[in-house]
């Protein structure tokens, strides 16, 4: 029990810090930052496509 917590916390760590430290601060650039910029009124809304992010931002 205590070898598969080690081997799982040993897998889990470097997972963990590879994420932290390529996650990105804000939206990045693209398609989904322009959509949520859009869909949370910073930018107008152009076209009514994607209505998923729609219900996403309402739940945000």
């Amino acid at each position: 029990m205590r070898l598969d917590l080690m081997i799982g916390l040993g897998i889990a760590m470097p997972a963990l810090l590879a994420y932290l430290f390529t996650l990105s601060p804000c939206a990045y650039p693209g398609e989904s930052g322009m959509l949520i910029a859009q869909y949370s009124g910073i930018l107008p809304k152009l076209t009514p496509d994607f209505p998923i992010w729609h219900g996403l931002v309402r739940l945000a």
